[in-house]
């Protein structure tokens, strides 16, 4: 006879966070998570965060097994404000709720479908913004049906560091609602331990909207490119950009790849530290014909690039990074950003 004891866990977690950077200002979070949600084996996800620049309440229901089968469900319910006055001259809000569904396909890959509905609201736009957002303001209905194909393996016989990940997103906006316009985004990262606790990581991103039905882009419908996505310049700081207002614009098309090697600093890596060296390229265009309207300039596919040291401290406080950037291609309306900081924690 076999016995075997067995300790019973809490299912339940409360979480706290807070955070500060160069590029968000000071981000906080609460959340709860209830892991075996009356005896179901769900789990009920609930987090609110607070930040300088955005405010998000988000719950969520998932479901492991879905009808009994390898798949996994989930059901959110979201309210997310978001502040764009300084980039772009206006604010945002949204309200609305997802379904999705994910399942593998094979050993190595992924499929997760989701339909997205919300109302979204652009709202405070001065008087002597662009023109591009001016006609961007109002509320809109968005229908979303999201596809997310992911493709991802560690190679262990390389190291712990080694492995790489292929993810590919279609979004059809259509579906009803407002707005009409498909976004595609690919996502390509690698990671490798080239020496003894010295690793590489390179993640190369690009995306492309294609409208149709007449339909013309809104402000927060394009990308936006900077801050931590590409070092050296700040949050929307590259891409086109209206002359008169200088408001950041965004673009229909992007490209943006980071790579970044770390490496210990001798005595001081026992006490957490390590450094690193990276290099940021990437750019943002096309208006497309609302933003045409506008006093646009730097509308083209004009590379930026950047260079810089990190040094990285995992302190008792939590995470800290410092960054020192260099740009070596930019515009001359570009906003840069020579020095970067970040820290967080949770409890």
């Amino acid at each position: 006879m076999v016995v075997v004891e067995v300790e019973e866990q809490s299912t339940g977690e409360l979480s706290l966070g807070a955070g500060f950077s160069t590029v968000d200002s000071y981000v906080a979070s609460i959340g709860l998570k209830e892991r075996n949600l009356l005896g179901t084996g769900r789990t009920l996800d609930a987090s609110f965060t607070i930040g300088s620049t955005s405010t998000q309440i988000d719950v969520g229901l998932i479901e492991p097994y879905l009808l009994g089968r390898d798949v996994s469900g989930k059901l959110d319910v979201f309210i997310v404000e978001e502040d764009f006055e300084d980039e772009s001259s206006y604010e945002s809000s949204d309200v609305g709720f997802s379904v999705g569904m994910g399942f593998n396909l094979a050993e190595f890959d992924r499929l997760n479908l989701t339909y997205t509905l919300k109302q979204e609201e652009i709202t405070n736009v001065p008087n002597d913004a662009s023109l591009s957002i001016r006609e961007s303001e109002g509320e809109f209905l968005i229908s979303t049906l999201s596809a997310t194909h992911t493709h991802a393996r560690d190679f262990i016989r390389f190291g712990p560091e080694a492995g790489y990940s292929i993810s590919s997103t279609v979004d059809w906006n259509g579906l009803g609602g407002d707005v009409t316009y498909v976004e595609t985004r690919l996502k390509v990262s690698g990671n490798y331990e080239v020496f003894d606790d010295v690793n590489a990581n390179i993640l190369g991103e690009a995306g492309h909207i294609f409208t149709y039905g007449g339909y013309d882009t809104r402000i927060n419908d394009r990308f936006q490119l900077g801050g931590f996505q590409l070092r050296g310049f700040e949050r929307s700081g590259i891409g086109p950009r209206d002359a008169v207002s200088d408001d950041a614009l965004g673009g229909e098309k992007y490209t943006v790849v980071r790579s970044e090697v770390d490496f210990p600093l001798g005595p001081v890596t026992d006490f957490g530290f390590r450094g690193a060296a990276y290099a940021d390229a990437g750019t943002v265009w096309g208006v497309g014909e609302r933003g045409s309207s506008a006093n646009v300039v730097g509308d083209e596919a004009k590379m930026r690039a950047a260079v810089g040291v990190g040094l990285i401290w995992t302190s008792p406080f939590g995470p800290l990074r410092f960054n020192l950037s260099y740009p070596v291609l930019e515009e001359s309306f570009d906003k840069t950003e020579t020095f970067q900081f970040s820290a967080g924690t949770r409890f």
